[in-house]
């Protein structure tokens, strides 16, 4: 999207900052979570499972923990900036049109900013709490039934 976006020229360079600024968040945030989660992924696989040498959880509290919580934060903070992003857009892309330019540029914001409290109102309220916490254990509860 933003290889194809031509920013007007008369854009108000208050609009222009913040959007440069949250653009910019965005792009950080999710390489920050895209290269850890990458970085872990490796250092997983290269864990011996056959011998092992470190039990995994205290290899993953050791070497892994902490990496993941910054992805996960970075990932959480970074989709709801993405939104702002996306309802930024539509008033830059839409200045210059005459007709109903504010009328796109409010529907776009709508649904982005709908989308940022479904995110907050559900998601990130279901699974954020569930994925960094260090107790959190997935139990069958037939195990040991049979």
């Amino acid at each position: 999207v933003m290889v194809e976006i031509a920013i007007p020229d008369d854009l108000h360079s208050a609009l222009l900052v913040i959007f440069g600024c949250t653009t910019a968040g965005v792009v950080s945030l999710m390489l920050i979570a895209m290269l850890n989660a990458t970085f872990m992924l490796v250092a997983i696989l290269r864990y011996d499972c056959v011998v092992r040498e470190v039990a995994f959880s205290d290899f993953w509290r050791k070497r892994c923990d902490s990496d993941w919580r910054l992805a996960l934060r970075c990932f959480a903070y970074g989709v709801p900036l993405f939104m702002a992003v996306l309802a930024q857009i539509g008033w830059v892309v839409f200045w210059n049109h005459e007709k109903a330019s504010v009328y796109a540029s409010v529907m776009v914001t709508i649904i982005a900013f709908c989308t940022i409290v479904l995110w907050f109102a559900h998601t990130d309220r279901k699974w954020s709490e569930f994925l960094l916490s260090a107790d959190a254990k997935l139990k069958n509860p037939r195990a040991g039934m049979l």
